[in-house]
């Protein structure tokens, strides 16, 4: 009976990932005419939500998009934002010049685009044409297929938001506006501003086989200024008053909502974790995928653990990026706390290395999300303090991300401890300074640890955890660290190319003061390892995986899995101050709630009308 109830359940689970339809079974909250009317006046009252908010929320830059869209004007300013930011996100200095030509030929002087050296990447002219986020604007590419305008890619795959990044406040991007206001430029902007632009640029050019040449990242901050205040100027009332703003105030008042059981419908278990399971679930109202892990409250208590789950809560709300395995909603019940999290339904790496060595292609285009997701924890003053194999999860598609931030903390100045799995961990968890203390570290111990997992996935093995580290000593944990603290690697021509063993040799640099990445990502992202990553193409997930994995289960049966014994808890009563620890508990990730939101209406905008599923093949709902 068990394995029957098993093959059911794993059917409806691979139903549930095979179907890329949105498949919601409740309707969206409709508020009334007036509760929508009392939020709206609610945020103009506070002056709010401003051309920059529309700008930098997924779904207000959606719908502004759909807004300029229907009324054929303002596309190509938010094809330039986006291409701007993407202008910033480029580590490598030649990149970035040619990028930044593409920018100043297709928005701001088009005729420069016959000039150009062979060198440039082609671009036609502003009126037909745009260039791609990340990427040399195309002379072939239809202005209608710009990312903003029309993805390639799945439903959802598209990052909308737009990331203001320069310090320009709106009243000084309003006076620069006023001073080089031109309705006859393509950006609606002309003058010394857009000079100046050129002239860099042709020094850049004059000096680009120079190592000392460089364009700063806030070459086009004045001009970005000028084209959000452009946009205000020209499309901001029009905007107010269409039905994408209505639409935009109906679902942020849905977003204001507390999540709840009831919004969710349950999978099959997929794993457990130290207080409770982890189950696939649905989202009821859009069909959205996610893992929502429960932890019992009781248990949490037997084990003294709230501090541990209150900790990982709140390092989770501090993220969201692709490359991590993000908390989406959190909510309890009186017994359970929830974390909704991505799902990543491809398996782990050590799963996929034992079936065989990864080819360096595969090995780069993983170590680049790995690095990509490293640096936002880093960004966030968090160091992981785990990396391996094990920890780094694909999704359906072959992307990847870190997973499992248990052990992940703030950096503070006295942290220290050894932390994570032997052979993976740092020197300077294991040593001592001269009066027996341990010594301290800070994001620099994720290096090293990127370093063997990258190590790993072109050799197969751990450098720390070969037969020949494991020879150092009987012990086997003993061996671990002595290799840790004494072996030196080595880089068969085989498995390792020059650039790799370049790459390697610097990030298992024992001093973590000289050790590559000690001074941030982006000194990473410079070797020549990865001199073929376009990292804005990459961060946007614009980079088709080189291997996909096989659309399968990837998760034990439920006998395997087990369940808890209720005899744990037996006794274990919890009180109003236990209660008390999780008031502040309940999260709804702003950008996942809003990504869902335009997965759902890209969905209905390219395929029609999405219909509600009167039956499902949902095991139950949470409740």
């Amino acid at each position: 009976m068990d394995e029957l109830q098993d093959a059911i359940q794993d059917a409806q689970y691979i139903g549930a990932m095979a179907d890329p339809r949105p498949r919601p079974t409740v309707p969206f909250h409709q508020p009334s005419p007036q509760e929508l009317t009392e939020f709206t006046e609610n945020v103009a009252s506070h002056h709010w939500p401003t051309m920059e908010s529309y700008l930098s929320q997924p779904l207000g830059l959606y719908l502004f998009r759909r807004y300029c869209e229907a009324e054929a004007h303002g596309i190509e300013k938010l094809c330039f934002l986006q291409d701007v930011y993407a202008y910033r996100r480029i580590p490598q200095h030649n990149r970035r010049v040619l990028k930044a030509k593409a920018i100043y030929a297709t928005y701001i002087h088009p005729q420069t685009a016959t000039t150009l050296s062979s060198t440039d990447p082609p671009t036609a002219p502003p009126t037909t044409t745009s260039p791609g986020v990340g990427a040399a604007p195309s002379a072939t590419i239809a202005l209608k297929t710009h990312p903003l305008l029309a993805s390639t890619k799945n439903p959802g795959d598209t990052n909308y938001a737009w990331k203001q990044e320069s310090s320009i406040s709106m009243t000084t991007a309003r006076e620069l506006y006023c001073t080089f206001k031109c309705e006859a430029a393509l950006l609606g902007v002309r003058g010394d501003l857009t000079e100046d632009i050129g002239k860099q640029l042709e020094d850049a050019n004059l000096l680009s086989g120079s190592a000392t040449s460089t364009l700063p990242l806030t070459l086009f901050d004045e001009l970005e200024a000028c084209v959000v205040s452009a946009l205000e100027h020209h499309q901001m009332e029009g905007f107010k008053a269409s039905a994408f703003f209505k639409r935009f105030m109906h679902f942020l008042l849905i977003q204001q909502r507390e999540i709840g059981e009831d919004d969710f419908s349950l999978l099959r278990v997929l794993g457990r974790g130290g207080f409770g399971m982890v189950n696939g679930a649905i989202k009821r109202s859009t069909g959205k995928l996610y893992a929502m892990k429960a932890m019992n409250k009781r248990i949490i208590k037997k084990k003294h653990a709230e501090k541990l789950c209150l900790a990982e809560r709140a390092i989770l709300t501090m993220l969201s990026s692709p490359f991590v395995v993000c908390l989406k909603y959190a909510f309890q019940t009186k017994e359970d706390l929830f974390l909704v999290l991505d799902l990543r339904t491809g398996g782990d790496l050590s799963f996929h290395l034992n079936r065989g060595r990864f080819t360096e292609e595969q090995v780069m285009y993983w170590s680049a999300q790995i690095l990509l997701g490293l640096q936002h924890l880093h960004e966030k003053n968090i160091v992981y303090r785990d990396l391996k194999p094990e920890n780094i999860l694909l999704d359906d598609k072959g992307n990847c991300s870190i997973s499992d931030l248990g052990l992940a903390v703030e950096v503070t100045p006295s942290l220290c401890g050894r932390c994570g799995t032997r052979g993976y961990w740092a020197p300077e968890m294991l040593l001592r300074d001269e009066a027996g203390n341990r010594l301290c570290y800070n994001q620099t111990v994720d290096w090293w640890s990127y370093g063997c997992v990258v190590y790993e996935m072109l050799y197969g093995k751990c450098p720390f955890r070969t037969s020949k580290a494991k020879a150092l000593h009987a012990d086997k944990q003993k061996a671990y660290d002595m290799a840790t603290l004494e072996l030196t690697p080595s880089y068969d021509p085989k498995y390792f190319s020059p650039e790799a063993t370049e790459l390697l040799q610097k990030l298992l640099i024992r001093d973590p003061t000289k050790r590559l990445g000690a001074r941030g990502a982006d000194e990473v992202k410079k070797m020549k390892f990865f001199e073929s990553v376009d990292w804005v193409q990459m961060e946007n997930m614009a980079i088709p995986p080189p291997f996909v994995p096989e659309r399968d289960i990837n998760a034990a049966s439920q006998a395997d899995i087990g369940f808890f014994d209720p005899s744990v808890i037996q006794g274990v009563k919890l009180s109003d101050s236990d209660q008390d620890l999780y008031k502040d508990w309940h999260f709804c990730s702003a950008t996942a709630f809003q990504n869902e939101i335009v997965e759902f209406m890209e969905w209905e905008v390219k395929q029609g009308p999405i219909t509600l599923v009167t039956h499902t093949n949902t095991c139950c709902n949470v409740s």
